[in-house]
């Protein structure tokens, strides 16, 4: 589902997210990397549990400075008995004795700890929004303490990553300036991203940057009321109980086992099935981003529709094995046919209504399930109709331009990339290569510095490129070519949709693709709906950063043609 990985600037994405092992979308997005990964997450009641001890631990301090007290006392009694001091003595060195234990316990009460929860974000290249949610403890030390200064640990959230309590150094909030460094277990020190913001006047808002690398992004974060804040709304997502079947599944996939939930009518006899197939990039089996759970609710709406589903999380992700940086194009399409198989062997299934639903990328291997006649109806979902070249290119440009780029400095950035597929495709020598490669970083180097910003060291960006050339992903998403799959997929009926505002796969390229094989090819429907985005929500702008803003999942409209399109393509009767 998540989109094409966008633009030539998203190397800078590859830098901060990747390098802190949270690539958006599993596959480091990188200069001229692709993906239908977009750039979810609950409060947890076990963090609001750590708060609550924080303050434990203040009244501990006042109960250790009574019993210091007390021991004190004892001390003055013993030495009193021993006949070492006189009574007077004793009396005075007690009385000095209790007077320091209770300034001590005074001090203790004084400090003072305390949660505070920030929900931030980082604007990141392409209109991606970075979501971060803050727990921090803050001490603010007794009046007169040796230490002046709040002193601060926590721990961030990071929802799109599916990061949960990753640890913080060097947090600080004192002083109106909100501080902190995040390095993940095993990075090395110099791939540390900091962050820095002042307060506003406001008192609840905190402006500033996220730096790492020699590279800057907007960051900024408020201050909310606890954990419950950090979660939005997102109204469409089904909750059980549910009216139908659900079985958690494992299914072996070559060197894999890919965790999975089936869902089928809770009415006895055979039924036809859908595959779900997520886009590019590490995606759990609902295709999880911002919170919202576009796959979930397609599942539940499918399944009240009279189907079973078969939704699974990618390789590496959630409760499968394997791994998604070793897998190609090739391997998602045989990925598929394995569960396929696993879904026509059930005696619950009827074998011969077996299809698959794929959104974005997971719309390319549709298309060659479809030639293979692997299903008995495909459904694709922005699914890419050019070829991942032609997709890329396009994806630069529109960068450029969504940045505020001439119309030539956009057609420049986008030549020098497509010089430099045009190479990995071919296979050209490794110093052609490298030239290449030097091309499309000084040209998209000299738009942003004739902008005034701060580019990435060149070395580090040229190897960033090259190394695209070696990923097997990378290699076949650029060679791919839907439309001619689906011109030879005969006799399969096949819907796809586009978004009208999609700015990832774009409906004015990627449907008019398709339209002159649809003429020919009565089983293949092209449908762009109209205000659509690539999520299929009601959008504005259609950009990356409404995503997350949007309540909204889906489009009722989109659903309910997704459903009826398919139980007709399964001949479904039966309410």
């Amino acid at each position: 589902m998540r989109g094409m990985r966008v633009g030539w600037r998203s190397a800078v994405i590859g830098t901060m997210v990747g390098t802190l092992g949270l690539a958006a979308c599993g596959k480091a997005p990188s200069a001229v990397d692709a993906g239908t990964g977009d750039a979810s997450t609950a409060a947890h009641a076990a963090d609001a549990n750590a708060a609550d001890a924080g303050t434990g631990t203040v009244n501990a301090a006042d109960a250790a400075g009574t019993v210091n007290a007390a021991d004190a006392a004892g001390t003055m009694n013993a030495a009193d008995a021993a006949g070492t001091v006189n009574a007077a003595d004793a009396s005075a060195h007690a009385a000095d004795a209790n007077a320091a234990d209770a300034n001590t316990a005074d001090a203790n009460a004084t400090a003072k700890t305390e949660p505070v929860f920030l929900r931030g974000k980082v604007d990141l290249p392409g209109g991606i929004p970075l979501s971060v949610h803050l727990r921090l403890e803050v001490t603010t030390p007794a009046a007169g303490a040796d230490a002046a200064a709040p002193s601060a640990t926590g721990t961030v959230d990071i929802p799109l990553q599916h990061v949960r309590a990753m640890a913080l150094s060097e947090v600080s909030l004192a002083d109106d300036t909100l501080a902190f460094k995040l390095l993940p277990p095993g990075a090395p020190p110099t791939q540390a991203a900091s962050f820095t913001a002042k307060r506003e006047p406001s008192g609840d808002r905190y402006v500033g940057t996220l730096s790492q690398g020699g590279q800057s992004f907007p960051f900024s974060a408020e201050r909310v009321r606890g954990p419950e804040d950090f979660t939005v709304r997102r109204p469409q997502t089904p909750a059980a109980p549910f009216p139908y079947t659900t079985e958690t599944l494992e299914v072996k996939v070559a060197d894999a086992t890919l965790g999975c939930t089936f869902t089928r009518p809770s009415d006895p006899g055979k039924v036809p099935a859908v595959l779900l197939l997520t886009g590019s990039g590490a995606q759990d089996r609902d295709e999880t981003i911002f919170e919202h759970k576009p796959f979930l609710v397609l599942a539940d709406a499918l399944t009240r529709g009279g189907l079973a589903v078969l939704r699974c999380d990618d390789r590496g992700v959630g409760a499968s094995t394997g791994s998604l940086e070793k897998a190609d194009l090739e391997t998602f399409v045989a990925d598929a046919k394995a569960l396929l198989a696993t879904l026509r062997k059930r005696p619950d299934v009827d074998a011969k209504k077996v299809g698959a639903l794929g959104h974005s990328e997971g719309g390319m291997v549709v298309a060659y399930l479809a030639r293979a006649k692997s299903i008995a109806f495909g459904i694709t979902l922005s699914g890419p109709a050019l070829t991942g070249r032609q997709i890329l290119v396009r994806q630069n440009k529109d960068l450029i331009l969504g940045q505020g780029g001439s119309e030539d400095e956009a057609t420049r950035v986008a030549e020098a990339v497509d010089h430099y597929f045009a190479g990995v495709v071919d296979k050209a020598p490794a110093d052609d290569l490298r030239r290449r490669a030097e091309a499309v970083i000084d040209t998209s180097d000299a738009v942003e510095k004739a902008k005034g910003q701060a580019t990435p060291p060149r070395d580090a960006q040229v190897e960033k490129t090259l190394a695209l050339s070696q990923s097997p992903w990378f290699i076949s998403f650029l060679a791919a070519d839907p439309a001619q799959e689906l011109a030879r997929a005969a006799g399969v009926p096949v819907l796809a949709l586009f978004g009208e505002k999609d700015t990832q796969v774009r409906a004015v390229d990627n449907a008019q693709a398709l339209r002159g094989i649809a003429d020919a090819k009565k089983e293949l429907t092209v449908e762009v709906v109209a205000d659509a985005n690539h999520l299929f929500q009601k959008a504005t702008t259609g950009a990356i950063s409404e995503y997350a803003d949007l309540e909204e999942t889906m489009m009722p409209t989109v659903i309910e043609r997704i459903v009826g399109w398919t139980r007709e393509a399964t001949a479904l009767t039966r309410k």
